[in-house]
């Protein structure tokens, strides 16, 4: 198993435990990303998230299927 599909299967199992909403530090602590890497992944679109306020809100359905398709590096 490669590092990344290691860090998918650990996101999976944890990602049931977070509201249907998350927020950039729920997204951090899911894919045990930083800071940066969590705003990279929403600005190039590669997670969908909204703008509330001056707030990202990212549907958890949205990261389960970045999860599915994307690659987490």
């Amino acid at each position: 198993m490669t590092k990344a599909e290691a860090i998918k299967t650990r996101a999976h199992k944890s990602i049931k435990k977070y509201p249907d909403v998350l927020t950039v530090v729920d997204l951090q602590q899911i894919l045990s990303i930083g800071e940066y890497a969590a705003y990279k992944l929403i600005r190039e679109g590669d997670i969908y998230a909204v703008t509330i306020g001056n707030t990202y809100r990212i549907p958890k359905l949205a990261v389960e299927n970045y999860l599915r398709g994307g690659v987490v590096a």
